[in-house]
């Protein structure tokens, strides 16, 4: 996980898992998708001693635009954060704990559980209140505030750098991370796009992700048009590929 975020010169163990930690937080308050909001840490470059504070601010502003493009928006996020048990059952389930409190773990079912499902669908429909562009401004928020503590770490560890090393410093955490970090991953609506093309005997799509997924770690310009690394469309949420596919 420390290559994932270039946690270089690592001083502290303790500091490192609270920066992953609260990496992976900022991710699900936000949205976030998992494999872009990684591979966007190649963004952020520790800046030579004695940078203006005017220079730290604007990489913070411009990683933290590319990090809150990659959040879902508040629609997705409400379905994403809501409870799998219908309202009406849960209520239901409500009134049976308090009628037969000693029935329910026989059941497995815990008042802890209810409690969470509760708020998930609290916070759910919260969520379906907010605009896009207040989410969007909520997130940038959130991830300007996890910024701000990883490059500051990144900073003090390089503090002592000077210039021609620091570079090489960067080049090496840069090339560390986009090796474990892919550009690209196999998603559910990629592989059903080219069944789909396939069972009608165009099996051009099928040969493009295998070239993709052959090397998945490369910017792959000429994959540019495809669109492979943006956030997936809001119908690929109902699709569910099985291993016989």
């Amino acid at each position: 996980m420390k290559q994932k975020l270039g946690l270089v010169r690592s001083k502290s163990e303790e500091e490192d898992r609270i920066l992953i930690d609260s990496f992976l937080e900022t991710m699900q308050l936000t949205g976030g998708d998992f494999t872009n909001c990684f591979r966007l840490l190649n963004q952020v470059s520790i800046l030579p001693p004695g940078s203006s504070t005017e220079a730290s601010e604007d990489l913070i502003k411009a990683v933290s635009k590319s990090l809150a493009s990659q959040c879902i928006p508040p629609t997705r996020f409400a379905k994403q954060i809501d409870s799998h048990v219908p309202p009406a059952q849960l209520e239901r389930m409500f009134m049976f704990a308090q009628q037969q409190p000693t029935l329910l773990p026989m059941l497995g079912i815990s008042l802890d559980f209810l409690e969470t499902e509760k708020k998930r669908q609290e916070a759910a429909k919260e969520m379906r209140k907010v605009s896009a562009r207040d989410k969007y401004l909520n997130d940038r928020g959130l991830w300007t505030t996890w910024l701000q503590r990883y490059i500051s770490t990144l900073q003090k560890r390089c503090a002592d750098t000077d210039g021609d090393s620091l570079a090489e410093v960067n080049q090496k955490r840069i090339e560390m991370m986009n090796q474990v970090n892919p550009k690209f991953i196999l998603r559910n609506y990629m592989a059903e796009k080219a069944i789909q093309l396939a069972t009608k005997g165009d099996y051009s799509e099928v040969e493009r992700l295998l070239s993709l997924l052959n090397d998945p770690f490369s910017e792959r310009m000429d994959m540019a048009a495809h669109q492979y690394d943006s956030l997936p469309p809001d119908w690929a949420d109902q699709i569910c590929v099985s291993c016989s596919s």
